[in-house]
């Protein structure tokens, strides 16, 4: 059963991969990046970018006062830590090149209406492809070679996982009798 799960949670990680590869280029010319969202995310969202950031909003649960923040790109020529950074919360590094560190953006509060079920369903759909998204970014300038952080990799890796868990409780290995 655990070589079962582990072989499914890479073939799924893959093909949100290749569904993000295969989906809608999204590029900002002013803040140098681009990244692909899914072709499912059409008509779903709205871009708000602003002089060092993007943020990608679910157009429904925005419309429903909800926020809609699904997540965001911020461009810095400073490398927050605990010890700078106002922050806090919600930022995570997701990748540097030559000066300028890139960090994604998430919710800390509830940006869905949880009391509709078709909001909160395509809302999580969305928030489920965010990590697929995050690892098509790209810096626009092909010159600048850009290392996505390690950090970031398996700090999400480890999410995803526990999220299928909790979706899909039958397949949690450390459930299953032996």
């Amino acid at each position: 059963m655990k070589k079962f799960t582990f072989a499914f949670l890479l073939v799924f990680l893959a093909f949100f991969s290749s569904e993000a590869a295969e989906g809608i280029e999204y590029t900002s010319e002013s803040l140098g990046f681009n990244l692909t969202l899914p072709t499912g995310w059409s008509g779903l969202y709205r871009v708000k970018e602003s002089p060092n950031s993007v943020q990608f909003i679910s157009i429904r649960n925005e419309n429903a006062d909800y926020g809609g923040h699904v997540f965001g790109i911020l461009i810095s020529d400073t490398k927050f830590t605990e010890e700078n950074s106002h922050l806090g919360t919600g930022l995570e590094e997701l990748a540097e090149a030559e000066g300028v560190f890139v960090y994604y953006t998430h919710p800390t509060d509830v940006q869905f209406d949880y009391e509709n079920a078709s909001l909160t369903n395509e809302y999580k759909h969305m928030e489920a492809d965010v990590y697929g998204i995050l690892k098509s970014f790209r810096f626009v300038n092909p010159a600048v070679k850009a290392e996505l952080s390690s950090s970031f990799l398996l700090t999400n890796a480890k999410k995803f996982y526990y999220d299928y868990i909790d979706n899909n409780p039958a397949d949690d290995p450390s459930a299953s009798e032996y």
